[in-house]
């Protein structure tokens, strides 16, 4: 009887030794998986990160030559005591840079780290690059019409000069259309070239804070990568 009662015993302590076996190899299963998934989630966070800073780091290059392009017309305008309106000394561009779109999954990442502000101001940045663009082809093709259909003494070297029209026909009101979307490229150039900039360098730092990413960047002048990324975790 006792042999009965021990191999009951024993099968019982076996099946508890077993059961807590199996136990602790679960749970440790379970801590390796959400390792696994908390590390794949940080990369995955980590590379949103850069394509948003990278995308972020074009639109403030493009803003960036747009707003040297207008300096440098005024300066030569400047240079030369030219007084006309903006129409007779900004050059229209020949090139006119492409939109750029942040990805919904890069913004949501950045919207998640809780910095409201932060992220309301990188939302904006993309549609003042990509509202902007239009006006600029705009200008470009009034521009080229009023140096088609009207007579001028523009000195093509700088593109500064005179148009001489008829101030009550139909010639004027192309004229002053066009001088009101250059006064609008001037204005808005270096404007839009600081807001982005701006917000470039507080994303740079929301994600040095939160995510631990060491970005930096650098002035590159003239017309070239005016900030460039040293990510040194990558």
């Amino acid at each position: 009887m006792s042999e009965f009662w021990s191999a009951i015993a024993g099968a019982i302590v076996g099946s508890v030794v077993g059961g807590l076996i199996s136990y602790f190899l679960q749970v440790s299963g379970l801590k390796a998986a959400k390792s696994e998934r908390e590390e794949v989630a940080a990369e995955e966070r980590k590379a949103l990160a850069f394509s948003l800073i990278f995308k972020m780091i074009a639109i403030v290059n493009n803003l960036g030559n747009l707003k040297l392009h207008v300096d440098e017309c005024e300066a030569r305008a400047a240079a030369d005591r030219h007084e006309g309106p903006p129409v007779t000394f900004l050059l229209p561009l020949v090139n006119i840079f492409d939109p750029i779109t942040i990805e919904p999954e890069a913004m949501g990442m950045l919207l998640s780290l809780g910095a409201d502000d932060v992220f309301n101001k990188a939302l904006n940045i993309p549609q003042i690059h990509n509202s902007i663009l239009p006006a600029w082809s705009a200008y470009s093709t009034m521009r080229s019409i009023l140096n088609e259909e009207l007579p001028q003494t523009i000195d093509i070297s700088t593109g500064k000069g005179e148009f001489a029209f008829n101030k009550k026909g139909p010639e004027a009101l192309k004229f002053y259309e066009a001088d009101r979307i250059a006064a609008e490229l001037i204005s808005r150039a270096g404007r839009d070239f600081a807001e982005a900039d701006l917000s470039l360098n507080e994303v740079m730092t929301l994600l040095k804070d939160r995510l631990g990413l060491n970005i930096t960047a650098k002035a590159k002048l003239p017309m070239g990568s005016i900030t460039e990324p040293s990510p040194s975790d990558q």
